[in-house]
């Protein structure tokens, strides 16, 4: 018989579906063949996962003549927000002669 999705019992942290470790570190939701579906994964299950689809990513695109490795660098990192003034700096323009 499988063994149960691991789930919060009253007064215990909440564990990983994966490997059952007992802390939490993000959770993954979306649809799979019309199914609503939901996993809570612990950092190193998390990590294992990220890394996957970063690879998956980087096999897609790898012989696409406008992939840059700076797109791989920075594939699923969230950007912090950006004030003001860092906006303007980003909006403008190189002054000078292009190469």
């Amino acid at each position: 018989m499988d063994k149960p999705l691991a789930t919060a019992e009253a007064g215990q942290p909440e564990r990983c579906h994966v490997c059952e470790f007992p802390a939490v570190a993000g959770q993954v939701q979306g649809e799979v063949d019309g199914e609503q579906c939901s996993l809570k994964l612990c950092p190193s299950c998390f990590k294992y996962v990220f890394l996957c689809l970063r690879d998956s990513y980087r096999q897609d695109r790898l012989f696409d003549d406008d992939f840059e490795i700076d797109e791989l660098c920075r594939f699923g990192k969230v950007r912090p927000a950006l004030d003001a003034e860092e906006k303007e700096w980003e909006q403008m323009k190189p002054v000078g002669r292009e190469l």
